[in-house]
């Protein structure tokens, strides 16, 4: 039983995954690096610790996305000036209007996310969600 949801969940998750795929991929981003840039883009000073415990993403992951980022010119990476180990990243310009671009496309999509998610409620059994 718990089997069966999980398995639909995470078709569900692959569905809506394809169909966001192709706006964030116009911008050089995966969906992760999508969730990323937005959640920066959303917390002034964000430090990699708190990134990566707020969107669930390792170390190593967000360590390998940053450097993609500052390269495309979407983020900027400031040591702390009171302590140097620490580094805030912040979007710039270029990364701010990436964000508001993909969300306005993904805003245009929402009515086939909300379908997604409505089918996926109404064909799961009762017996399945107790």
């Amino acid at each position: 039983m718990y089997l069966s949801v999980l398995l639909k969940t995470r078709i569900l998750d692959n569905e809506i995954a394809a169909l966001i795929r192709p706006i964030v991929i116009a911008y050089g981003l995966t969906n992760e690096q999508w969730l990323v840039l937005l959640y920066i883009d959303s917390h002034t000073n964000a430090t990699s610790k708190v990134i990566g415990q707020d969107t669930c993403f390792l170390a190593p992951s967000l360590s390998r996305m940053f450097p993609g980022f500052i390269e495309l010119g979407y983020i900027k990476a400031t040591k702390d000036p009171e302590d140097a180990r620490v580094i805030f990243y912040n979007t710039t310009r270029k990364g701010a209007r990436v964000v508001k671009r993909v969300a306005a496309k993904l805003e245009e999509i929402n009515d086939n996310v909300k379908g997604l998610i409505t089918h996926f409620v109404e064909s799961m059994p009762v017996k399945d969600l107790n």
